[in-house]
């Protein structure tokens, strides 16, 4: 509140600055500059830097996520690779042993 209240001060009273008998804020413009710099100033010492932090800490917590998600999956990927190729060797091991395709109908042979 108080830099609000220095900033109505400066506009009311900031043509009355004067430095070696020139008054550099007589101007409007130069006025708006002024004051557009201050609160420039004021947003990067309190707004910036724990905003900063904040998109910092998101980042590393999705990061982490990100981390154990990939995790899981690639031990799912690998059992589901493991049971994949066990399922092929032991259908192998089945059709060469157990079951005779000269008495299986064409239909089934043809299905498969």
């Amino acid at each position: 509140m108080a830099l609000v209240a220095l900033s109505v001060l400066f506009w009311r009273y900031g043509s009355d600055i004067a430095f070696n008998d020139m008054y550099i804020f007589a101007n409007v413009s130069s006025k708006i500059i002024a004051l557009c710099v201050f609160w420039l100033i004021i947003f990067m010492i309190f707004a910036l830097r724990p905003l900063i932090g904040f998109f910092y800490s998101l980042k590393n917590g999705k990061k982490q996520q990100f981390k154990e998600l990939k995790k899981i999956s690639n031990e799912s990927i690998s059992k589901a690779k493991r049971n994949f190729f066990i399922s092929i060797k032991d259908a192998k091991n089945t059709w060469k042993t157990d079951i005779n395709l000269k008495k299986l109908p064409l239909v089934l042979i043809m299905g498969i």
